[in-house]
């Protein structure tokens, strides 16, 4: 199962950074915190909807990973942690991508996509 997940890893991520032509310089670091919580960005419906079922594999096949232990639930929140931050850090890599518009909100989506596949 673990290699789905890396799988499912691996698929979002060459999706989400597709056609791969990165330029631009760095993004100061407070310009991020302020793109971070910023959700003026308007989305359609249809990009609510992708945003959340892209990740909902990836909850689903984590879920499917965790050994039966007494500590599934720290460890479901490690790879819901996990998710979310890579969720965040294709957002942020988009902004070295021309072609893609990075907003905060869809890495929020992502991780309530997260969610509903655990």
């Amino acid at each position: 199962m673990r290699y789905i997940l890396l799988l499912f890893v691996i698929l979002i991520s060459y999706g989400s950074l597709y056609p791969f032509h990165f330029s631009g310089d760095l993004v100061p670091s407070a310009d991020f915190f302020i793109w971070l919580f910023d959700h003026s960005y308007r989305t359609t419906r249809a990009d609510v909807v992708a945003n959340i079922l892209l990740f909902v594999p990836y909850g689903f096949v984590a879920v499917m990973t965790l050994a039966s232990s007494r500590r599934i639930l720290f460890q479901a929140m490690l790879l819901f942690i996990i998710g979310t931050v890579l969720a965040f850090l294709l957002q942020y890599l988009q902004f070295y991508l021309p072609a893609r518009v990075p907003t905060a909100t869809d890495a929020w989506y992502n991780s309530i996509g997260i969610i509903a596949g655990m």
